[in-house]
């Protein structure tokens, strides 16, 4: 996979969980962690805005042990439920929204 920017990593691993009510990304690697001393920050900084203006959750730190952890957390928009949920044939839950 080659050397995955600033971290030295060879590789890193890309979870996506599909909530009800939320879509969850999280990327982690197990390079060096934290600042490299080459990164001017503005691509974290990028993200954490994007995820704000969809009223998300973002992280992004050292992992434990090692490596690096960048975390987002989407709300899915009830509208957006709804449409999946009749293309489906599933029932709304109750209480979603």
């Amino acid at each position: 996979m080659g050397d995955s920017g600033h971290s030295g990593a060879t590789s890193c691993r890309v979870r996506v969980d599909h909530l009800d009510d939320a879509l969850a990304i999280e990327v982690s690697d197990r390079g060096r962690g934290g600042n490299a001393g080459t990164d001017t920050g503005y691509g974290l900084v990028g993200m954490r805005e994007r995820v704000a203006l969809l009223h998300g959750d973002f992280t992004a730190g050292t992992r434990h042990g090692g490596g690096f952890l960048v975390a987002a957390r989407l709300p899915v928009p009830r509208a957006a439920r709804t449409a999946a949920e009749a293309k489906t044939g599933a029932e709304p839950k109750a209480g979603a929204g």
